[in-house]
């Protein structure tokens, strides 16, 4: 999963959400940075599990719709 990744596509229930140029740096140290376009805005460690990337920021409080599905 290390690597820099772009969000195709952000759903919550039936709604789309999807930020605009919205990106992951995943490090293979398990820390990862993110942002929207050329603005870094969080930073903190990510861990994934089975289809499941879960993101734990050291800037933001915990996000309440938990983890994103990886498909």
């Amino acid at each position: 999963m290390e690597g820099l990744w772009s969000i195709e596509q952000v759903k919550v229930g039936e709604e789309i959400m999807t930020p605009v140029a919205k990106w992951f740096q995943l490090s293979p140290d398990s820390s990862y940075t993110s942002g929207n376009g050329w603005l870094q805005n969080d930073a903190g460690t990510w861990q994934l599990s089975k289809d499941q990337l879960s993101l734990n920021s050291i800037y933001q409080p915990k996000d309440p719709f938990g983890s994103f599905e990886v498909v």
